[in-house]
């Protein structure tokens, strides 16, 4: 029985690819390239260029071309418990820096706050629950 997402081989026909587009958490890297395992600082429109480039080759090739984001989104949207998960991340990973009655009053407000953000604003947040990172990954071959 053939499983979707499955690959049997490299050689395969990409039949379906879910992509992440670089957003804002490539603004962050660029901040500090090492510490967000870049090998070296880089030009951000060149590299979303490329990786247009990339999602139009592969559309082109035949292969479904899934959006992390928008599935996530979607997901999130359907699934109440799930959302309100990433919403507790999301309280969990923010953190302020600052004078401590200042953090102190940020802190309050962003955890009243988060309640009210949708979900493409925490996806923001938490990198899709998983991690900000700008991932391709393979959902489907078939030969």
């Amino acid at each position: 029985m053939e499983k979707p997402g499955l690959a049997h081989a490299e050689w395969d026909k990409l039949t379906g690819v879910m992509i992440h587009r670089p957003g804002v958490e490539m603004f962050f890297g660029l901040l500090d390239p090492y510490a967000f395992l870049y090998e070296r600082a880089f030009s951000m429109d060149e590299a979303i260029y490329e990786h247009h480039e990339l999602e139009h080759v592969l559309s082109q090739s035949g292969a479904k071309v899934l959006r992390f984001k928008r599935v996530a989104v979607e997901i999130a949207k359907a699934n109440p418990a799930l959302f309100n998960e990433a919403r507790e991340e999301a309280k969990r990973i923010v953190k302020f820096e600052g004078p401590k009655d200042q953090t102190t009053v940020a802190s309050r407000e962003f955890r009243k706050n988060v309640e009210e953000l949708d979900a493409e604003t925490i996806f923001n947040i938490t990198g899709g629950y998983g991690g900000a990172h700008c991932m391709t990954c393979l959902l489907n071959r078939s030969g």
